[in-house]
């Protein structure tokens, strides 16, 4: 089996899905890692590929030996984004100014393509990824403060001396006992060198 890894921003919108989309699309990107058979395809001009799990779609880039989640959600989606490289398109004019027309899939190509290579661009300059076993705790509603304090190798103890906050408190915000004021999130989140929404 291949290593599986998230970005940050895979990991972040799994996160915000239902747990049951969440957990298709991840056991879906196991089973590529496994060499099953999945709903696959080469995304044109580019060296990712597009995993489709119903109507959520995953865009890969398979190295070697690991699976890189790049981009999770569902189809569809607005985009703010658009890159070259495709085929297939037509060029119209209307009322003297130029168009394009292309399918619909085309153009998710293109936007996938142009999403994953911002988001491989970033993590090639050193942006962290996520193991598979953070990304499955967490859409599995684990409490964050805990997993990404595990994840970090940190105990409650290191972490409350880093954050400044009392090891009693903290204890509380992981056991759900409360919720933690917004400035000692942030104090965790910089203790844990994560973004303040990935705690919150």
């Amino acid at each position: 089996m291949k290593r599986i890894a998230y970005s940050k921003a895979a990991a972040k919108a799994l996160r915000k899905m239902q747990p049951k989309r969440a957990a298709a699309i991840v056991a879906k990107v196991e089973a590529f890692a496994n060499g099953e058979t999945v709903d696959l395809k080469k995304l044109q001009g580019s060296e990712f590929f597009r995993i489709r799990v119903g109507q959520d779609r995953v865009v890969i880039d398979d190295q070697t030996m690991q699976v890189l989640v790049i981009k999770a959600g569902p189809r569809g989606d607005i985009y703010n984004e658009l890159e070259t490289t495709m085929g297939e398109i037509q060029k119209l004019t209307i009322d003297g100014k130029g168009y394009v027309l292309l399918s619909e899939d085309d153009y998710q190509d293109l936007v996938d393509v142009s999403d994953a290579r911002a988001a491989k661009a970033r993590i090639d300059a050193g942006e962290e990824t996520w193991p598979e076993d953070v990304v499955k705790a967490l859409i599995a509603g684990e409490d964050p403060v805990r997993v990404f304090r595990k994840h970090r190798g940190m105990s409650i103890k290191e972490l409350a001396e880093k954050s400044g906050l009392s090891q009693p408190y903290l204890s509380e915000i992981e056991t759900g006992k409360k919720e933690g004021s917004l400035d000692a999130l942030r104090s965790i989140a910089s203790a844990l060198d994560v973004d303040l929404d990935d705690v919150a």
